[in-house]
């Protein structure tokens, strides 16, 4: 690495060594995951993909030395991953600070190619971030192609990936104001028919009510006349064979009857 130059930068006491290499921006895995509150670098590059890390010779104090690298894609992913309130402020002051130190004029030019799929990748997890409450991902999409003037976020510019990430940040979404529900109005001629139907409705179940109840009358009636003539024929049946005078049989059931 002694043919790279090294830039040095510190955020929050953290120094943060970020060099060019073949076009393309690379950071010092332990400066980022340090900066980020990661628990090491090898935990943050291990969910990152195998074209956004790699590992270089890099000078210090005690020489040379092999140490894990990630380049701005996977700084970018490590950033999204990032929970600490730390990710938002680093975020810009790489763009803003770190980025331009190692951007002069003549020393950094990337090819004017599309995203990388690592890039495509890196803008996918910011929406979903982004959009994650509101599930506005449609809105942020957009944003992304009216600002670019492209058929599809795929065909933005490679290196215009942090101009991309900013664009998502600054898109606001509004949430929908919930619909007001309509009243129901109701014509009078329509009332009218509905309190008819029921005045209706009311006289019929009365009716019922009173057939129902003379229904119970007649029922009385009829148990007690049953009742009567069981009554009679036990009378009957008590004296018929009481007595062999016929005259006084018939004088016998016709008092019973009488009772």
């Amino acid at each position: 690495m002694s043919n790279l130059q090294v830039v040095t930068n510190t955020f929050k006491n953290h120094p943060v060594r970020a060099f060019e290499d073949s076009g393309t921006a690379w950071f010092v895995a332990k400066d980022i995951s340090n900066a980020l509150g990661y628990r090491d670098a090898t935990s943050m590059t291990r969910m990152l993909d195998d074209d956004e890390r790699g590992t270089r010779l890099v000078s210090t104090p005690s020489g040379d030395q092999e140490m894990k690298t990630i380049n701005e894609s996977g700084m970018y992913h490590a950033l999204i991953k990032s929970r600490k309130p730390e990710a938002k402020p680093f975020r810009k002051w790489v763009t803003s600070e770190v980025l331009p130190s190692i951007r002069k004029t003549g020393s950094y030019t990337m090819p004017s190619t599309t995203l990388t799929p690592a890039s495509q990748r890196t803008i996918q997890e910011q929406v979903a971030a982004l959009a994650h409450e509101n599930k506005a991902y449609a809105k942020y999409y957009s944003a992304l192609k009216t600002h670019f003037r492209v058929g599809t976020y795929k065909d933005i510019p490679e290196n215009k990936l942090t101009e991309a990430l900013e664009v998502l940040q600054g898109v606001v979404v509004e949430q929908a104001a919930l619909p007001v529900p309509e009243v129901m109005n109701i014509p009078d001629d329509m009332m009218l028919v509905s309190r008819m139907n029921f005045e209706a409705l009311k006289n019929r179940v009365n009716m019922i009510y009173k057939r129902h109840q003379e229904m119970d009358s007649i029922k009385i009636a009829i148990d007690l006349t049953q009742a009567a003539l069981e009554n009679v024929k036990r009378d009957i049946d008590k004296y018929i064979y009481s007595t062999n005078d016929p005259v006084r049989e018939a004088n016998m059931i016709a008092d019973a009857i009488k009772h």
